[in-house]
């Protein structure tokens, strides 16, 4: 009790690096193993992984060993039971150092329809997050999950709300259950509750995911809002390409606000981003670029101007485009469970095709997925919060390179390229190193956005 409870104290009041509270913390994270483990209860080991998620301290053994005790205690000691409040605190905190550990899911799920019915708006939000996440379902879970919190919707806090329509995004319970949700959320904006960037972006974005069916009343404040945001100098972007990129299919309902605020994107943006992208090295002006935006991705509209923008074309060739998407979904890839940035640890579903036509002959026409990748160069991705080198986009036109030799510059063809989801700038940035590499290629490029075929659904 004492070691979580000043764990979970020093998290609360925040540590400051290089102070002795780190070391505790470091002392914390290698000496709690074992049979000490199994005395502590299901609120300290709750207590502790939040508290180490709180200050984004990814300590993987210690995660592994709370892992194996919570499951036992959970499977075998069912008098130490878990009430709701400790098994959100795990799921979220797993979620958020991204550890994923299939056995204490699992238990979790099991226990999760006991006590649903105790969980409270929070509870019901980060349980569910954290397994969407982590890319697990577990259909009994989610069921009493979705029932309880349809059944407390009205009470639920803006945050949690919006956390739980992500959620039901990815999940993807019966179009009543998103419906409703649809409809709690448009009654956060009629309200006009003070919302955050964070909570706005994440709103819309659940909004988008849950398929709405809403008048163009329900999105003008959000336009505009985000549109304030751009205009008083907001940083991270993020927040607002988010939003944008969820309001992208309404804009036919707020045609007059949602154009200035695509303008006010393509002056903040887009042009300081080509520019960066047609200099001699792409990659490092993209990311001092992106660091002080604060961006990773564009969203498809976004996306596809600043491909037009580098002499990048659709590939719409007689519907093999579409050939290779139904090719790429029904084959799959192998991928490492490290990459979490594209829906959790089944990244191994964001596939592409690849199409390679030199000398007047087909070269390459394959399948092609994600992969571990060491080498930064040639076409050296961006650091954006995560390791970016093994994107699907990367991988192909690194193959394209490794086949056509040292010849590049004076060998022509075309390179047609499909993603199943829509690609993040590092994958843009290298879009832009190949074009400079091997300006003798044509290079064509397909993607879907994998929210709407649901490529990646859990």
């Amino acid at each position: 009790q004492h070691v979580g409870n000043v764990v979970w104290a020093l998290a609360s009041l925040g540590v400051e690096e290089g102070s002795s509270a780190e070391g505790f913390l470091a002392s914390v994270a290698r000496d709690l193993h074992g049979p000490w483990l199994q005395t502590f209860l299901p609120q300290h080991l709750a207590n502790i992984t939040w508290a180490f998620a709180k200050l984004q301290k990814r300590e993987v053994a210690l995660f592994a060993e709370i892992a194996t005790a919570a499951q036992q205690q959970i499977v075998s000691q069912p008098a130490r039971a878990f009430n709701s409040q400790d098994l959100a605190n795990l799921m979220w905190s797993y979620a958020t150092v991204a550890v994923a550990d299939t056995r204490l899911f699992d238990a979790v799920a099991e226990a999760v329809p006991g006590v649903a019915d105790q969980a409270t708006p929070q509870h019901v939000a980060n349980l569910l997050w954290g397994y969407a996440v982590q890319g697990v379902r577990q259909d009994a879970m989610v069921d009493s999950l979705m029932a309880r919190g349809v059944e407390t919707l009205p009470s639920f806090p803006v945050e949690d709300l919006s956390h739980f329509a992500w959620a039901v995004g990815v999940m993807r319970p019966s179009p009543a259950v998103a419906q409703k949700v649809a409809d709690q959320l448009v009654a956060v904006w009629r309200e006009g509750t003070y919302l955050s960037p964070t909570v706005v972006s994440t709103v819309l974005v659940g909004l988008h995911r849950c398929q709405h069916k809403h008048d163009a009343s329900s999105f003008v404040p959000a336009v505009r809002y985000l549109q304030d945001l751009v205009g008083h100098g907001h940083r991270p972007l993020r927040h607002v390409l988010d939003g944008f990129a969820a309001l992208e299919d309404q804009r036919v309902v707020a045609p007059k606000e949602f154009a200035a605020l695509h303008e006010r994107m393509r002056v903040d943006l887009l042009h300081p981003l080509v520019e960066a992208l047609k200099s001699p090295d792409p990659s490092h002006a993209v990311e001092v670029l992106v660091e002080k935006l604060g961006v990773d991705t564009l969203g498809e509209a976004l996306t596809w101007e600043v491909l037009s923008a580098l002499g990048i074309r659709a590939w719409e060739d007689s519907g093999h485009a579409r050939e290779a998407a139904t090719v790429a979904a029904s084959q799959g890839s192998d991928a490492d469970d490290r990459y979490f940035d594209r829906f959790g640890p089944k990244q191994a579903r964001i596939g592409g095709f690849l199409e390679l036509v030199a000398g007047g002959q087909k070269q390459i026409s394959t399948v092609i997925g994600p992969t571990s990748l060491t080498e930064q160069t040639p076409l050296r991705p961006v650091q954006l919060r995560h390791d970016r080198s093994g994107h699907v986009e990367r991988v192909a036109l690194l193959e394209v390179l490794r086949r056509v030799g040292a010849q590049t510059e004076q060998t022509s063809g075309t390179v047609r390229l499909y993603v199943c989801h829509v690609p993040c700038i590092s994958c843009v940035t290298v879009m832009a190193q190949f074009r400079q590499a091997a300006p003798g290629f044509e290079l064509e490029v397909a993607f879907d956005d994998a929210w709407q075929t649901r490529a990646c659904d859990i």
